[in-house]
């Protein structure tokens, strides 16, 4: 069934070239490590075209495309001039039949083994097994990306309206610093634990806790600016396109390191724009160490995730920003 649908020798074509595209992006990820935006670009343009080259080819291979068509041989189709009659005596034409006889037979008996007892061995549909396999896997990840998506929306949608002073001007400067047209929402809920922003609707939306109404003018400035600029950089779109391609592709490991590094290049390039409006970078680490370390809601960005996580963050932020000394304006690509 699959080997009529994608040849063989096409399929591990495809194969190794998404492989290598995959790999190459990875490679240069760690190679720009500094400029994280970059990084992000790079990887995320390998991931694309580890897509698109694969479907190009069997679009062309599924339309005939070329210049000759795959269904006839080219000795054939260079054959010109007019068709030169055969005479075959009746003695080779029994014989030949015979011959075509001989063949069938041992052919059957190859394909349809007989086993002791005198039944015929059914070979294992290894084909069926397998495709059946991927689809059950498709069909749990997808059911497990719709599910934390319904999550995090009962979230959204459980949350509440903040009036608060010091959260409307950090947000207003950090829209202001982005150019972020859309005004921006400030909700609260008990679920969030970290600020987080929502960006599956037409204006953004800041969740942030109950409790986390309050504190220094600063620590708000670049944690707010953070969140804004995942909505800037449209990584719920790219962490999206991540997660449907490994669902498709569940078995491929570069896929899956593919996409827990365009997360973290997402985490790492946000921190960098959260520093380029001349905050001292020692300020905003001390920011993310004062927030609750939260595991990430699917397509919802965090501006902190696992402990881990963020203290590899940090140590980035000290080593690619000196912080002892205030940050200027730096390039975010």
């Amino acid at each position: 069934m699959i080997g009529e649908m994608i040849p063989v020798n096409l399929g591990l074509l495809l194969l190794a070239q998404g492989t290598l595209c995959l790999a190459a992006g990875l490679a240069t990820s760690y190679v720009l490590r500094r400029r994280a935006a970059r990084a992000h670009q790079s990887l995320l343009t390998a991931l694309a075209i580890a897509v698109l080259l694969p479907g190009l080819y069997l679009l062309v291979h599924h339309l005939e495309l070329g210049a000759l068509p795959p269904g006839q041989p080219p000795a054939l189709r260079q054959t010109a001039g007019p068709s030169v009659p055969m005479t075959v005596e009746l003695d080779e034409i029994v014989t030949l039949q015979a011959e075509v006889t001989l063949d069938t037979v041992g052919v059957a008996d190859a394909a349809d083994p007989v086993v002791k007892d005198g039944t015929t061995a059914t070979p294992v549909p290894w084909e069926t097994i397998l495709l059946l396999t991927w689809a059950v896997a498709l069909l749990l990840l997808l059911a497990r990306l719709a599910f934390r998506f319904l999550l995090a929306l009962n979230v959204v949608r459980s949350s509440r309206p903040v009036d608060s002073e010091l959260l409307r001007r950090a947000v207003e400067a950090a829209r202001n610093g982005l150019a972020v047209g859309p005004t921006v929402q400030i909700r609260c809920s008990k679920s969030v634990q970290s600020p987080v922003i929502w960006c599956w609707t037409r204006r953004p939306i800041l969740l942030v806790h109950e409790s986390g109404c309050h504190g220094d003018p600063v620590k708000w400035s670049g944690i707010v600016r953070h969140e804004l600029a995942h909505w800037k950089r449209r990584d719920h779109l790219s962490g999206l396109l991540a997660e449907l391609l490994a669902a498709v592709v569940p078995w491929h490991p570069l896929l899956w390191w593919a996409k827990a590094r365009l997360l973290q290049l997402s985490e790492q390039a946000c921190d960098d724009w959260a520093v380029a409006d001349g905050q001292p970078a020692v300020d905003y680490a001390e920011s993310l160490l004062d927030l609750s370390a939260e595991g990430q809601l699917t397509l919802l960005p965090a501006v902190v995730g696992k402990e881990k996580v963020m203290k590899e963050r940090i140590r980035r932020i000290d080593m690619v920003f000196p912080v002892a000394q205030p940050m200027g304006k730096t390039r975010l690509d």
